[in-house]
């Protein structure tokens, strides 16, 4: 529920709440010129300087008709999507991203194309599909420059986790590593958020600096195993775990000094490990939480929508429903009595209220939010004892910083944790970038880079730290 905000995919995720009223398709055919759907397609989505591959299946018969999207660039697969014609020559498809998120594509049939328009959130983007599968280039390695990376991969009992090991120049002497750990919703080894690839720059910055970092594909993305789904925060935290005990097994790696970088939800993550785990050489939450989950939420529902311009009433009515959501699933009860709210959440005009209710239901008694819903932060970080860096930005309406790191600062403090340092970056939004009003229609809009002191702030605290006995 605090998650990054993605193009197409989890992390892709925010607030779930947050939608925009779709806009007609630009153009409208004839009976005549009606596309038949079943097949294999090929398209993309052309988002602000850069272009995301989309692949889109259809089975069925014509009056019956579904859908499975592939995003190959971010790593996921077969993501259910609803098929409908508003009218003839149109065709709208509708999901729910992983992390609860509705988006839609409102196309029109200009022969050889369906092409229109990409709803997320407050940003619209052009896209297009084209019968037929797309052939599939293989991936090129990159190239560092002042390291190196290699390909990594270890188990976690039966899930299979592939990664990147980016290792600093040989000549530089300081020899940490972190695992980095993503945000909420399915998230490729960079947790690329709209075309920015927040983790592969922060461990190419870092390498440079000669901090060593593996990023890791989540549990049933791109060359990763697993079944992300049926998986809980506590699942991710073994995951990482597994990171860890990966690390411990090489050569370059200075066992003392291994660490995790959590972002978001990996906010979450890296104190749990780090309670259990008394070697974790340190601890750095970016935008971590330290609200109880129902308070999170809530206060992420109302600043999302009031940055992003909503009126007030339907502000209080998606607060008011999220409360209700919060309050029933902590008691461990369904959301079947929640049918009118969820149905009053569900855009105008809703084209597909009884879909939308369903996937409300299937994204809030998931096994994740389930957890979710009745976790509280707090007494996992009076746990750890390992020194902490907490960084949050003051333009942050996922993980609010104002209301988050104070209480982070509190729980470590009853730890008796005396090398802790919070700080707050001004100017920076949940994504880690420089932003101006932190609203997440913005995000896309962004230069694709990390707010500048993020990277040396993290060096600078880490160079100081000595190694764990």
């Amino acid at each position: 529920m605090y998650a990054k905000h993605r193009l197409v995919g989890g992390g892709g995720t925010v607030d779930r709440r947050l939608r925009e009223r779709a806009r007609p398709a630009a153009t409208v055919a004839t009976a005549a010129e009606e596309p038949q759907l079943v097949g294999a397609w090929h398209g993309a989505i052309e988002a602000p300087n850069q272009k995301i591959a989309i692949d889109l299946r259809v089975t069925g018969d014509e009056a019956h008709l579904a859908g499975q999207l592939d995003v190959r660039g971010q790593g996921l697969r077969d993501l259910p999507v609803a098929i409908t014609r508003p009218a003839p020559g149109q065709v709208l498809l509708t999901m729910t991203l992983p992390g609860g998120q509705s988006v839609s594509f409102e196309g029109a049939w200009a022969s050889p194309r369906l092409a229109g328009t990409y709803h997320q959130g407050g940003a619209t983007s052009a896209f297009w599909l084209e019968r037929g599968a797309a052939a599939v280039k293989p991936a090129e390695a990159a190239a560092g420059d002042g390291f190196r990376e290699v390909p990594a991969s270890f188990e976690n009992g039966p899930v299979h986790l592939a990664g990147t090991l980016t290792l600093p120049d040989p000549a530089v002497s300081l020899p940490a590593v972190a695992v980095l750990v993503t945000g909420s919703g399915p998230q490729d080894r960079n947790e690329e958020i709209f075309g920015f690839k927040l983790f592969e720059e922060l461990a190419h910055t870092l390498a440079r600096a000669g901090i060593a970092t593996l990023r890791y594909d989540d549990r049933g993305v791109g060359a990763s195993t697993g079944d992300f789904f049926a998986a809980t925060t506590w699942d991710f935290s073994t995951d990482a775990e597994a990171a860890i005990a990966f690390l411990r097994t090489r050569p370059e790696v200075d066992r003392a000094r291994i660490g995790i970088i959590g972002h978001s939800e990996g906010g979450l993550v890296g104190p749990m490990v780090a309670a259990r785990d008394p070697k974790v050489a340190f601890v750095v939450l970016l935008a971590g939480p330290g609200q109880s989950s129902d308070a999170l939420l809530i206060a992420q529902t109302r600043l999302v929508a009031e940055r992003e311009g909503k009126p007030q009433a339907d502000i209080d009515r998606e607060v008011a429903a999220s409360r209700k959501v919060m309050a029933l699933l902590k008691a461990g009860k369904d959301l079947s009595s929640m049918e009118a709210e969820l149905g009053a959440l569900c855009p105008e005009p809703c084209k597909a209220r009884g879909e939308f209710i369903k996937r409300e239901r299937w994204q809030s008694e998931s096994p994740w939010f389930r957890f979710f819903a009745t976790y509280d932060p707090a007494p996992t970080l009076a746990k750890v004892r390992c020194p902490v860096l907490a960084l949050g930005g003051s333009l942050d309406v996922q993980v609010p910083s104002d209301l988050n790191l104070p209480l982070i600062k509190k729980a470590l403090a009853q730890a008796h944790n005396p090398r802790v340092s919070i700080q707050e970056i001004a100017g920076m939004n949940h994504v880690l970038q420089a932003a101006k009003t932190g609203a997440v229609s913005e995000y896309a809009k962004l230069p694709k880079r990390l707010e500048p002191s993020v990277a040396p702030r993290i060096i600078g605290w880490v160079a100081a730290l000595e190694p764990t006995p």
